[in-house]
């Protein structure tokens, strides 16, 4: 059997590090901001890898001892030996972009199908790792690209690329999911984040502040100009982290201290950027064909080089726990430690 190139890199990384790599894996970190916050540039290994996926992997997020891949589907990978991940189930759906979220037992997974062709949000009990279940669903009909996913309180925020907007889901009741409301944007709505009553959305060329205190009635706060298509958002303090592809692809720091007058601080371009999360002083930067970019922003307004990794595929989703990276890589989960 042949193996994949991830496996041999893998191997040989152990065989190398030996020692370096098991201790790194068992001894247990609180956060990075302590151990990295006085380091101008981070450097990341491979530790671990597993094919979870029978087709390009979309979306990544970690919960205790698991990490939940969006691709075709839902894979749960128990994630207990960063350096052994296992693949405890698959739930597979047919569609074409997907985005979860993780609240508790549940999974809201949002399915966009064909083209235009609609798509619906999932909400999947997923108590049972290795037997998760769809007990919900909320549908939308042609002309409806549903390209982004947000959880907030009793709402799921639910951005629709082609509409322009966000569409609002009940899911108090996770076995009977309904929409409420939607609203428009400025630009056509790509991203999503949210802090207190405060939506955060990236649409193409904007950024979007709207009040969502009353979810029945949005208000809009704030804009600003980001000349951005709309990949992904973050938002860490007064700040927001947003990356886009197309012409002008790079990662922008908005300040938000006054969600009144958001502020473009600095720039620091990428190659084709499809997601971003922040830890301390570094911004982690899913680059697609450039792999795992690491961008030091210590300093808002001039973001400097932090580190890479150059993946074999396409790197489209990342996020860190502790001090593990995860980054879902065409087909697979990479799993990656700081150093």
């Amino acid at each position: 059997m042949v193996k994949n190139n991830y496996e041999l890199y893998y191997f040989a990384v152990l065989v190398f590090l030996g020692t370096v790599i098991i201790t790194g894996c068992t001894e247990k970190k609180d956060s990075l901001v302590n151990p990295y916050s006085s380091k101008d540039t981070l450097s990341v290994t491979l530790i671990g890898s597993i094919k979870c996926c029978t087709g390009p992997t979309w979306d990544v997020k970690v919960a205790d001892n698991f990490a939940y891949v969006a691709g075709d589907g839902l894979a749960i990978i128990d994630i207990t030996d960063p350096s052994s991940p296992i693949l405890s189930s698959y739930l597979q759906i047919e569609g074409e972009e997907y985005h979860v979220e993780i609240i508790n037992n549940m999974a809201y997974l949002s399915v966009s199908f064909r083209s235009d062709a609609g798509g619906r949000l999932y909400a999947i009990n997923v108590s049972d790792r290795t037997n998760p279940n769809i007990i919900g669903f909320v549908a939308w009909g042609l002309g409806s690209v549903l390209a982004d996913l947000a959880v907030f309180n009793n709402y799921a925020f639910v951005v629709d690329r082609e509409v322009g907007g966000v569409n609002i889901v009940d899911i108090s009741d996770p076995n009977s999911l309904s929409q409420i409301s939607s609203f428009q944007v400025r630009g056509q709505a790509g991203a999503i984040s949210i802090s207190g009553n405060q939506a955060y959305i990236l649409s193409n060329n904007y950024l979007n502040i709207m009040n969502i205190s009353d979810p029945l009635s949005a208000i809009e706060t704030g804009y600003c100009v980001t000349d951005l298509d709309p990949y992904s958002i973050y938002l860490s303090e007064d700040h927001v982290f947003i990356v886009g592809g197309e012409g002008s692809a790079s990662l922008k720091i908005i300040d938000v201290s006054n969600p009144l007058q958001p502020t473009v601080q600095g720039t620091y371009n990428l190659g084709y950027p499809w997601d971003v999360t922040v830890v301390d002083n570094f911004a982690f930067i899913a680059d697609n064909g450039g792999g795992l970019k690491i961008v030091n922003v210590s300093d808002p307004t001039s973001p400097i080089y932090g580190g890479h990794y150059n993946t074999q595929g396409d790197s489209r989703s990342v996020t860190v726990n502790g001090e593990h990276v995860f980054v879902a890589d065409e087909e697979y989960l990479l799993i990656f430690v700081i150093e």
